[in-house]
């Protein structure tokens, strides 16, 4: 169980860093845990360098 914790932190830190915004845990009828990760950005800025 003590490992299952440890992917908490990495979870929020590279969600915030890909997405720009944290995930979001939330207790539902405090026995299940819902996770929300927002979707990231695409990794192109420039409209003209995507590949079709």
């Amino acid at each position: 169980m003590e490992k299952c914790g440890e992917s908490v932190p990495l979870i929020l830190r590279e969600t915030e860093r890909l997405a720009g915004t944290l995930a979001v845990y939330t207790v539902i009828d405090q026995s299940e845990l819902l996770l929300s990760i927002p979707a990231a950005g695409s990794p192109v800025d420039d409209p003209d360098e995507r590949v079709p």
